[in-house]
């Protein structure tokens, strides 16, 4: 598993004798069912297991988090949906997070020194993109493809929405540059364009007139 998930969480994962190890809890947990096993060991009696599929397809994985989400709710256990979601489609960080809360909820104890679940409620990999050097940092595609999986332009038939989620993508990994550029222009040695060293002045009054086009004569 990964080393940044809390040692806490680490032995009560293991301690629940699950029929396949977590060594990658982004991809081992999208499919939801071990995290029905999980709860599986703390309510048998209101956890279907046999309904469960243990398979990567997008129909398995949606049925799967589908019956999760029933369960949670009957048991009253809150997970936020958006970070289940994010599980489901092995979004950067959510599998962590779901698992710290499951932890949290089932055993009634917290977890000390985590951000809070919801600071990034798309759960990109920006805040590891900061902890990196500048050069090992994704392209401006591969931060598309980290951050928008095929599996959710599958569930999102609107193709105006996917482009406003892949505009807003590109958007963040753009600013980011940018900001990177202005902090270190020592680093890339470029100067300052005249755009940008220019003084902006507010146009005094009067400037710009509203002339009306003479459609008959061809001319203002």
């Amino acid at each position: 598993m990964s080393e940044l998930m809390p040692r806490d969480v680490l032995k009560w994962v293991h301690s629940l004798d699950l029929t396949r190890n977590i060594t990658n809890p982004q991809w081992d947990l999208s499919s939801g069912f071990i995290i029905g096993q999980m709860l599986y060991r703390y309510f048998p009696n209101v956890v279907p297991l046999y309904r469960f599929h243990d398979g990567s397809k997008l129909e398995y994985r949606l049925f799967n988090w589908t019956l999760i989400k029933q369960i949670l709710n009957k048991v009253g256990i809150s997970v936020p949906t958006l970070m289940l979601d994010a599980t489901a489609h092995c979004k950067f960080g959510a599998a962590r997070m779901t698992l710290i809360k499951l932890y949290e909820q089932l055993n009634g104890r917290s977890v000390p020194g985590q951000p809070d679940n919801l600071s990034d409620p798309n759960f990109t990999d920006r805040r590891y993109q900061l902890k990196i050097p500048p050069l090992a940092r994704s392209t401006t595609v591969m931060t598309l493809r980290t951050n928008f999986k095929d599996t959710e332009r599958k569930v999102m038939p609107d193709i105006e929405c996917q482009r406003l989620k892949a505009r807003n993508i590109i958007e963040s990994h753009v600013s980011l540059l940018a900001e990177e550029k202005r902090k270190n222009i020592w680093r890339y040695r470029s100067k300052p364009n005249l755009l940008d060293s220019a003084v902006r002045k507010t146009p005094p009054p009067g400037l710009y007139t509203d002339y009306s086009f003479d459609q008959t004569l061809g001319k203002y």
